[in-house]
């Protein structure tokens, strides 16, 4: 899996939107959304709101929402957009707690969809 890695994840349009550095989702400037354990992507508020596997994030629903380009087997994907240039992320020293999640959802079968979702829309 990628978490322990830092990568960058790009939407449907081929927009680098996150960041994903040891596990924990940054938005550009710098601002800690969640984090991914399991492959369940959990977000600060704490509620499960997706999928990470195989470099692909998926909403609940089992739809992709953003991926690294360095996707590995995490199923069916759509067909993916040219990717343009990583802009600059912030880095904010802080110390991020990982509290479980509230409540978890079932894994559902993964679909080759885009979802109607934004990467920033299901980490609120």
């Amino acid at each position: 899996m990628f978490v322990g890695m830092e990568d960058h994840l790009f939407d449907r349009d081929g927009n680098c939107i996150l960041q994903l550095r040891r596990g924990n989702l940054y938005a550009r400037d710098g601002v800690f959304l969640g984090y991914i354990k399991e492959e369940m992507v959990i977000n600060r508020k704490r509620d499960h709101v997706g999928w990470f596997r195989g470099g692909i994030l998926r909403d609940r629903k089992g739809k992709v929402v953003a991926f690294s380009p360095r996707i590995r087997a995490g199923g069916p994907v759509p067909d993916l957009p040219e990717l343009n240039p990583i802009p600059h992320f912030t880095r904010k020293a802080r110390r991020i707690r990982r509290l479980p999640a509230k409540k978890t959802h079932e894994k559902i079968g993964f679909s080759g969809e885009w979802s109607r979702k934004r990467p920033l829309d299901i980490l609120k």
